[in-house]
């Protein structure tokens, strides 16, 4: 959804005129200000266990889905245990970022 949103928003400003740009501009603003676009970010640390099981801060959660379609960015993740969150590419290493997307393939391919 992320991926669409961003491909249709590419779309539309390089057809329209620098004026109309702020008028768009501000409504998606409000929307990521509000949390309406993306989850909360993660806050915390974040530790990927065997099978489905995550660490975040003290809580054990288990992996229910995920949304990988801006990897390069951030990795939206559901749990079962409470909402989603996003986790952004620049707030674990490269090798604890590699190993959550690891995780979530291994996720999504399982039946």
């Amino acid at each position: 959804m992320v991926a669409w949103l961003l491909t249709t928003w590419a779309s539309l400003a390089a057809f329209l005129p620098l004026v109309i740009l702020p008028m768009l501009l501000v409504p998606i603003w409000q929307l990521c200000h509000r949390g309406a676009l993306l989850p909360p970010a993660a806050q915390g640390q974040l530790r990927c266990g065997p099978g489905r099981q995550v660490r975040f801060n003290d809580d054990t959660l288990t992996l229910r889905g995920c949304q990988s379609a801006c990897a390069h960015w951030f990795v939206i993740v559901y749990f079962e245990q409470r909402a989603a969150l996003t986790v952004w590419r620049d707030s674990l290493s490269d090798a604890d970022y590699r190993h959550l997307l690891v995780v979530v393939q291994r996720e999504r391919q399982a039946p």
